[in-house]
């Protein structure tokens, strides 16, 4: 598996997380199992992007809603804010990918996976942060 498809697979985990308001260890190592072939290369990556939102999701939730510009964080589509918390994971936590990719990549995602508007919605978000450096 390829890094863009780790990506959209760690998007999908953190969707599910989020729709069923479960952020647990074990809910992740559930949803990699089903998810994830065993041994893959890029399992490490996705376990490491989730976990690192489930240790930081307070503050990943909190630069998001500080670098919204008049919108409510509980009326980002769920779709959105999880390629939002990857991005800023990313982002705030793994120094081995650049900023700018993390964006694309998000910006890539919210276009293929959301509604026309969501790429601009999430490069707009995450061009903030990196402006305002939180």
């Amino acid at each position: 598996m390829q890094r863009k498809m780790a990506r959209e697979i760690a998007m999908q985990i953190i969707f599910q997380m989020e729709i069923h308001k479960d952020f647990s260890v074990t809910r992740l190592n559930e949803l990699i199992d089903v998810n994830i072939p065993k041994n893959d290369k890029q399992e490490k990556y996705v376990k490491n992007i989730i976990s690192n939102l489930i240790e930081h999701k307070e503050h990943v939730d909190k630069v998001i809603k500080l670098n919204l510009k008049s919108w409510k964080f509980d009326r980002i589509a769920k779709v959105d804010l999880s390629i939002l918390r990857i991005a800023l994971v990313e982002i705030l936590y793994d120094e081995n990918i650049p900023n700018l990719v993390a964006v694309n990549e998000a910006v890539e995602m919210g276009k293929k996976f959301s509604t026309e508007e969501s790429g601009s919605f999430i490069n707009g978000i995450l061009g903030n942060v990196l402006k305002s450096d939180n």
